[in-house]
């Protein structure tokens, strides 16, 4: 899989050295200038990106807006929006999103996020949007599904085996023409689970900066908590007393996902 984590302003030019793509959030894009230079930068030099829709970070933007930023950064896959837990209209975002795909770059894919509250939901989800045309998909690390697929009172090992369980039941299922994504992490030794899936192609988690950002590393088997802090916490702030901390969840994370 590919591997890409998001950072906080200061740590962008030094993402590129363990980052093997973009993953470009609107929320940041649309307020700070360092992030949108750097992103163009990014485009200039041909690094492949996936442009982000905003929900996790809580923002919605208008049909129009989107398609704006989708011109300005010409990304190779572009997150349609989703709603969470609701695989119906979501799919009604699928519909609209499908017929604008003469209106984006060429080389821009559109990508689905498979909600739903059971797995049946987000197989159903699955199958509608591919028959759509669609062949890019990406499963988010906090669905109700997971938990009611593996219950447990941490619900962060809940979350994190109830999606291992979702991409073992879509290995069953899938075809070699599909893309599938994974947004976000539990909990990083979720990653050394997943050797042999070869429809999983990227990855996006902010977990080991974050957990770096709190001057902690990994222990020895992962981890069992995880930062409640989403990353607007610490952008603007100096991660340099932080960098040890960082690097090595950094390198840790490449081990796991490499197991």
């Amino acid at each position: 899989m590919k591997v890409s984590h998001e950072v906080p302003l200061d740590l962008l030019s030094w993402s590129k050295t363990v980052n093997d793509y973009e993953y470009i959030l609107p929320y940041f894009y649309l307020r700070y200038p360092e992030y949108k230079a750097f992103y163009h930068q990014c485009k200039e030099e041909g690094r492949f990106s996936i442009l982000d829709n905003g929900l996790f970070e809580g923002e919605t933007y208008t049909t129009d807006a989107l398609l704006d930023l989708i011109k300005l950064l010409t990304p190779n896959v572009f997150i349609i929006p989703d709603e969470w837990n609701d695989w119906s209209k979501t799919y009604e975002h699928a519909q609209e999103w499908i017929k604008l795909k003469e209106q984006l770059p060429i080389n821009t894919n559109l990508m689905v996020v498979l909600q739903g509250e059971t797995f049946e939901e987000i197989r159903r989800l699955y199958k509608f949007s591919y028959g759509l045309g669609y062949r890019y998909f990406a499963l988010n690390h906090s669905s109700i599904a997971y938990n009611k697929l593996f219950p447990h009172k941490n619900r962060l090992v809940s979350k994190m085996m109830g999606r291992i369980q979702t991409v073992h039941l879509f290995s069953q299922i899938v075809t070699d023409d599909v893309y599938f994504h994974l947004l976000g992490a539990s909990l990083p030794q979720e990653f050394m689970y997943y050797d042999g899936y070869d429809f999983l192609k990227s990855v996006d988690t902010s977990n080991p900066i974050l957990v770096g950002a709190n001057k902690k590393t990994y222990d020895k088997f992962g981890m069992l908590t995880k930062p409640k802090d989403k990353m607007e916490v610490y952008f603007e702030q100096d991660m340099f007393p932080n960098m040890n901390f960082i690097t090595e969840n950094v390198k840790e994370f490449r081990q796991i996902i490499n197991k």
